[in-house]
């Protein structure tokens, strides 16, 4: 038999491996959480270099560095086929990148000054809901203060509920889903920060006069802070974005009613961990109003959102069916 001759291949340059690192495709399924990334990002430029508010490097760059070299670790990896590794580190750094951007982008839009529609919210709740007055409805929660102490804590869960969901997915090598989530996740927060500078709001607590004090059910004073950083980037206040306008000042959509409708679903692709978390975001759902301080057709609008959210990036492809953990 005539032997086969093999040509050598000499290992590639260093300027060819950073070639072929640079050309590795970005695949369809994070275009769209990059897309959200780049409009916050490109808000975020226009506001500082326009001099309409400023930036404090100092408190954001350090994080917002950590989960590029993060996502550029995971870009990387695809040149070496690994299966877990480059999905995990993309993920997570788009997420976080994209859940950070946005109450940045918030904050400069915050600037454009529209009149405070909390009127026009109110009296949407009346004309969805006859018959409700914001003050007797808050008299009404400091009656049930175990069902309020229950309340905060699903509405803090926000904060740990993603995260743990990631994980799950994708230990579960269910990066499939996972990137569904994120997809998800960052069409939601677009439309939230797209409908928010038409429709700026203080919420029913600021404007009807009801004070923390007068609340001794809520322990979470979120309803009430939000505002106050609301009206300071509206008259000039804060001047800076930092760490201090992090927390978000949206209540016209609810994305707290928006992410725990996203929680509830994408939690229900694991079979033993439906029933839990089905529970935990319904309650969730439920504190946008009492703890968040929203209006009713604040939570309408959220839901809303992340529905067409799930529905439009669900159909694009099968669903895998209940993952159960074993």
């Amino acid at each position: 038999m005539r032997s086969q001759l093999v040509r050598p291949i000499s290992p590639p340059t260093h300027a060819a491996w950073l070639l072929r690192f640079a050309a590795e495709p970005v695949y369809g399924r994070e275009s769209p959480a990059l897309f959200v990334l780049a409009f916050f990002s490109l808000v975020i430029v226009t506001g500082v270099v326009g001099q309409w508010i400023g930036y404090r490097g100092k408190e954001l760059n350090t994080g917002l560095e950590f989960f590029v070299v993060l996502w550029t670790i995971g870009h990387l990896a695809q040149s070496f086929h690994a299966k877990f590794f480059p999905d995990i580190c993309k993920i997570i750094a788009l997420f976080f990148l994209v859940s950070s951007t946005a109450p940045l982008a918030g904050a400069v839009l915050a600037g454009s000054n529209f009149p405070l529609a909390d009127a026009t919210l109110s009296e949407f709740d009346r004309l969805l809901f006859p018959g409700l007055y914001w003050p007797d409805m808050a008299r009404a929660f400091n009656r049930y203060p175990s069902l309020m102490k229950l309340l905060c804590h699903a509405y803090v869960s926000l904060g740990w509920q993603p995260p743990l969901l990631i994980i799950m997915l994708c230990t579960l090598n269910q990066t499939r889903h996972c990137w569904n989530f994120v997809s998800c996740w960052a069409a939601s927060l677009l439309v939230t920060i797209a409908i928010f500078p038409l429709l700026p709001a203080v919420g029913p607590y600021s404007y009807f006069g009801i004070t923390e004090e007068m609340m001794p059910a809520i322990l979470c004073g979120s309803a009430w802070h939000y505002p106050i950083t609301l009206q300071h980037l509206r008259d000039g206040s804060i001047s800076d974005l930092g760490a201090n306008v992090l927390e978000g000042i949206v209540a016209m959509p609810s994305f707290h009613a928006a992410s725990a409708v996203l929680l509830f679903w994408f939690y229900g692709k694991l079979a033993y961990l439906r029933w839990p978390f089905w529970t935990l975001n319904f309650f969730m759902w439920m504190s946008a109003v009492p703890v968040g301080g929203h209006y009713l057709v604040d939570v309408v609008a959220g839901t809303a959102i992340a529905l067409c959210a799930i529905y439009q990036v669900e159909r694009c492809g099968p669903s895998d069916g209940a993952l159960p953990i074993r």
